[in-house]
């Protein structure tokens, strides 16, 4: 913790009045001393700021991979806090367009439930009347988000990894933050969890900051009413901010916000166009019938046409046969999809780590 921050003067920052600063030092290990332990949520002040020393000259994700990153982390935690294996994971898909031209969505509901149905966590996206965007929703049922889960860890890991996970630690959820925020996209990006409010934006340097913020029960029960937007028929539960994490990606009630070179802009809805892009790495997000799946403990062998040539790892695409070159390290095509639920893939997640083990996972679906 620091002195105060005088950040009462910056429009950008909504209801952050002036804050005691937490100063988190995200250089790598092995350039500077023992990083000290960062806080969690009931050891911090009611209203801070957290630095985490990302910029926009950090290594970028796209868009799509900043949203693929999210999902990732969103479809572990729900894996991780109501114990269900890879094979386990279901997600239940609700849409309806907008007549008389229904090719404008206007609600996307994406639902994850237990073998019983109970939903563990959504993905949300609600066009506006006007059909020029709107706001997405990722939350996740009884799980918080702390927020060393932020910044990237730069230690490496105590214990093996746990098999059903995809999120890259490494990169923390700031990275996917990032182009969320900068210049392109513009979008606001919010997250409740813990009675908290993280408001995510860059200070007048350029640096990604996380703006910290208790939440009272009025303000809980205000947000609350807020999580079924009018007119909505698919948000499955309402979502608390006290026991559950909720993002919220787009314009937000203070529009104003800093760009990565920290001047003023302006955040902007997310488009329907946008959404579905960013949505086409997940293969629990897409359409598939029930007769063009075949799953397995191993995998699923995908005989829909327009998944041919693609392999995925986990519910993740790792490369898609195009003119430029085939999915398969192989290069040779492919004649159906590939879901592999085991292996390791290589450092940039668009290949298995070798093509005997490649052959060896597709052998076993």
């Amino acid at each position: 913790m620091s002195g105060q921050n005088n950040s009462e003067s910056d429009p950008t920052l909504g209801d952050a009045l002036a804050q005691d600063e937490i100063i988190i030092d995200a250089v790598p290990a092995e350039k500077k001393e023992e990083r000290k332990e960062i806080p969690t949520l009931d050891q911090i002040a009611p209203r801070c700021v957290m630095s985490t020393g990302l910029t926009a000259q950090n290594p970028r994700l796209t868009a799509q991979e900043s949203f693929c990153e999210l999902l990732r982390w969103w479809k572990d935690r729900i894996i991780e806090s109501s114990g269900l294996q890879l094979t386990d994971f279901n997600v239940a898909m609700e849409k309806r367009g907008n007549p008389p031209d229904a090719k404008i969505p206007v609600e996307f509901a994406f639902t994850a439930q237990d073998g019983s149905g109970k939903p563990l966590g959504y993905i949300h996206f609600m066009n506006s009347r006007d059909g020029k965007g709107g706001t997405v929703t990722v939350a996740v049922r009884d799980v918080t988000l702390q927020p060393k889960m932020v910044l990237p860890d730069v230690e490496p890991p105590k214990e093996p990894r746990d098999v059903r996970f995809t999120h890259r630690p490494e990169l923390g959820l700031g990275r996917a933050v990032l182009n969320f925020l900068g210049a392109g996209t513009n979008h606001g990006v919010t997250c409740r969890t813990g009675s908290y409010k993280y408001k995510f934006n860059f200070d007048p340097d350029g640096e990604l900051k996380a703006f910290l913020t208790a939440m009272n029960q009025d303000k809980i029960n205000e947000f609350r009413r807020s999580t079924v937007p009018q007119g909505s028929r698919y948000v499955p539960f309402q979502p608390h901010p006290k026991t559950d994490t909720i993002f919220t990606i787009g314009a937000d009630s203070n529009a104003l916000g800093r760009g990565g070179r920290g001047r003023y802009i302006y955040r902007s809805k997310v488009t329907p166009k946008e959404f579905n892009t960013w949505c086409e790495p997940a293969l629990f997000l897409q359409e598939i019938k029930d007769d063009d799946i075949v799953k397995t403990e191993m995998g699923d062998l995908i005989l829909d046409s327009k998944f041919r040539g693609e392999i995925y790892l986990k519910g993740f695409l790792l490369s898609d046969t195009t003119r430029r070159g085939y999915a398969s390290l192989s290069e040779r095509p492919l004649r159906f999809g590939y879901n592999i639920l085991y292996g390791t893939p290589d450092e940039k997640m668009k290949h298995m780590s070798s093509l005997g083990e490649e052959c060896q996972a597709i052998m076993s679906i």
